[in-house]
């Protein structure tokens, strides 16, 4: 540890040549305010922080492992847990600063954090802002690193666009590797046992929450969902297709995501192997 920070190595095997490594991390929640930002946001700030008290330290330990070895930063998502002055101005400086591929989360648009229905048309109030921030778009994006393509493709809001679909069969077609970034997780019944269930049985376990939080997950699995939490996130046709593209085209080696706080190492329900990062874990992942 550092400062409190995991630091874990992880190596995962997808018939590369030669080693590739990245450091992956997600949802820092950065809760930084200044003075040009309202008293509502203060207030927000105070009442955030306290839950991510590993945030700066997470974002620091990675960049100084970065610099060091030698090795860029993939971050999926939620850097900042909501839109201000202070988080922005930290995340351009964060981004000036490192060698680093980005692509959004849900916190990256959020005004007030769970003030309002979270659709296209709340992200579009902050989204030029929050791009001029990181420095281009954050919603799509991709860098061949060592003969790996890293394709990051925003799904905070827990389904894909057709554009990015088209997008990504575009990335697939060049013929290399994928490593997919995503901020919310494909679905496993192991991990939607473990949020949902507390990893109970799916047919007897008692919910401890309205949902799972993942994306694709079909209608036989939403017995216990809250009813916005269904409409939210049951696939659209195009997310359906596009995890079905995901699972079955043959490129995507594996897929490094965030969201749920914790770090997680499994496979998606046709195998590809899934690593979710915590929000106090720096992993420095191996593909051989």
């Amino acid at each position: 540890m550092s400062d409190g920070v995991h630091i874990v190595r992880s190596r995962l095997a997808v018939g590369l040549p030669a080693p590739v490594r990245v450091i992956h991390i997600s949802d820092p929640h950065l809760t930084i305010v200044s003075e040009r930002d309202n008293e509502r946001k203060h207030r927000l700030c105070e009442a955030r922080k306290r839950a991510f008290p590993l945030q700066s330290a997470v974002l620091q330990t990675a960049k100084e492992i970065s610099l060091r070895e030698h090795i860029p930063i993939v971050c999926t998502g939620d850097l900042i847990d909501f839109v201000s002055d202070g988080n922005l101005a930290a995340a351009k400086r964060f981004m000036r600063e490192t060698d680093a591929l980005f692509v959004a989360g849900n916190h990256e648009f959020s005004q007030y954090v769970g003030e309002a229905k979270e659709d296209a048309a709340y992200r579009e109030q902050s989204l030029p802002e929050v791009e001029a921030a990181f420095g281009g778009d954050v919603r799509f994006v991709s860098r061949l690193i060592g003969g790996v393509n890293f394709v990051g493709i925003d799904d905070g809001y827990y389904q894909f666009d057709a554009w990015q679909s088209e997008r990504l069969r575009e990335e697939i077609a060049k013929g290399y590797p994928v490593v997919l970034l995503l901020h919310v997780p494909l679905f496993e019944e192991a991990l939607l046992r473990r949020v949902m269930y507390r990893g109970e049985p799916y047919e007897t376990g008692t919910p401890c929450a309205g949902s799972a939080e993942l994306v694709g997950v079909g209608r036989e699995w939403m017995k216990d969902y809250s009813a916005s939490k269904r409409e939210a996130q049951l696939p659209t046709a195009v997310t359906k297709e596009t995890v079905e593209f995901i699972e079955s085209c043959g490129r995507v080696a594996a897929i490094l995501t965030g969201h749920w706080h914790f770090d997680h190492i499994a496979k998606t329900a046709r195998g590809i192997p899934q690593v979710i990062t915590g929000c106090e874990t720096v992993r420095i992942v191996e593909f051989v």
